[in-house]
């Protein structure tokens, strides 16, 4: 599902072996779902606040490892397991393992 947004906002990358990473947008688009070797995909373009010029990432289903919401005024304005599926049992798995691993 294509969505644009120009407002402030947050992207959240939760990641099962690298953590939660925020980051601030003053806007962003999320394109269309395309297949990518067979698998769903999505990029994101985004603003960071207070910055100039625009930065992207692509969600891909690949390895269950990645999912990515956009958060803004208490709301989740996008969720993209909604459009790139993420096997959260998975993802749950292998964050468990990496909370284990020595610092």
């Amino acid at each position: 599902m294509a969505m644009e947004y120009s407002g402030e906002a947050t992207i959240i990358i939760h990641n099962a072996i690298y953590g939660r990473q925020e980051q601030a947008v003053s806007w962003f688009k999320v394109s269309d779902v395309r297949p990518e070797f067979g698998q769903p995909e999505v990029d994101i373009v985004f603003c960071r606040r207070g910055k100039l010029g625009r930065s992207h990432s692509t969600v891909r289903s690949a390895g269950n490892h990645r999912y990515l919401t956009i958060e803004a005024g208490g709301r989740v304005l996008y969720d993209s397991r909604t459009d790139v599926p993420c096997d959260m049992a998975v993802w749950e798995a292998v964050r468990a393992r990496q909370a284990k691993l020595p610092g």
